[in-house]
């Protein structure tokens, strides 16, 4: 954990940042730092032209095509779909995470109550979809436990999600 007295990191020096929550990094743009010290060696060509390449990266793999395994043996998937907030007051928002937006082409989500009524069922072409807690009828959800399932087009292949639940609360 570096902690720098003045507030910022030391410049010509390399940092990992790691956040625990989905963020947003914000650098703010500052004058350009001095020039490197000394001690900072410059690469060239010549330097490193008997040394060997190092290996090329691990390649992308489709995420829906190749399942990861746990160490039981069981299949499982990096994508998922949450719904927040849960619990919620006057909309839940429904969004595609563990895999790039971009490979994103559509999320359907339907929702029953708990006596197994369809209350709501829409397609969206896009990784995130919002349901105002409007009902068929024309009324708005009671209080109370609701079931989704969605659907995620990833690369244009639909994939079920497992069952969720969403509580509403006022």
């Amino acid at each position: 954990m570096i902690t720098p007295a003045d507030g910022e990191l030391d410049p010509w020096q390399g940092y990992w940042l790691r956040a625990y929550t989905d963020c947003s990094l914000v650098i703010p743009p500052v004058p350009c730092p001095p020039a490197p010290p000394s001690s900072v060696i410059y690469v060239t060509q010549s330097t490193w032209k008997d040394v060997e390449t190092p290996p090329p990266p691990p390649s992308m793999t489709d995420p829906i095509s190749q399942e990861p395994t746990l160490t039981d043996g069981t299949a499982t998937n990096a994508v998922r779909v949450e719904a927040g907030p849960n619990p919620t007051l006057d909309k839940a928002t429904f969004a595609v995470h563990g895999v790039c937006w971009c490979q994103v082409s559509g999320l359907r989500v339907q929702i029953y109550d708990l006596s197994g009524n369809l209350v709501f069922s829409q397609e969206s072409k896009q990784p995130q979809l919002e349901w105002y807690l409007d009902l068929p009828n024309g009324a708005v959800a009671a209080n109370g436990v609701y079931l989704w399932r969605s659907w995620v087009n990833v690369t244009g292949n639909w994939q079920q999600m497992e069952v969720g639940k969403l509580a509403v609360e006022r």
